[in-house]
């Protein structure tokens, strides 16, 4: 279901949902010839009577995919030892999807509700560091101004002396 991917942004490794898009353009086809009521093979009619599962399934994972690999892409070097421990329990969430689950295995729904929840919980966590660090950011560009101007004033040299 799931992908790891390598990348050098992320030692952990991207993420991307395995759906293959041939099976995409099969249901598809299926879908317009059950229209037009042209004969469908036995086989492809069975996988179409689960392509709103399909779809709700590919959709939700798209989401935690893109939630996950955005986590990972945003946080700096400073932030990621605050989140690692909520990383590592997202990664072992999602492990099962890497390693074990495939598309017609049982139980995949909670599999999605339960990653859903954790990397929501993350992502909504990182956009609130992230949305507190601009805030601060643009507090602090007010201080740098300086708070007392010093005018200039003309002295004549002989009045250095």
């Amino acid at each position: 279901m799931l992908v790891r991917e390598e990348t050098p942004i992320a030692p952990e490794g991207f993420l991307r949902v395995n759906f293959d898009p041939v099976l995409v353009r099969l249901l598809r086809e299926v879908k317009y010839l059950q229209l037009l009521d042209i004969k469908v093979p036995e086989r492809a009619s069975k996988l179409f009577e689960k392509v709103n599962v399909y779809r709700s399934q590919t959709g939700n994972l798209d989401l935690i995919v893109n939630m996950y690999n955005d986590i990972l892409a945003t946080l700096l070097a400073v932030e990621k030892p605050l989140l690692q421990d909520r990383i590592e329990r997202i990664n072992k969430s999602l492990q099962p999807g890497v390693d074990t689950l495939r598309w017609n295995s049982q139980g995949i729904d909670a599999f999605i509700q339960q990653c859903m929840s954790i990397v929501k919980e993350v992502d909504d966590l990182v956009k609130k560091m992230k949305d507190n660090v601009k805030k601060m950011q643009e507090m602090m560009s007010k201080w740098e101004k300086p708070l007392f101007e010093r005018k200039n004033k003309c002295l004549m040299p002989e009045d250095l002396e």
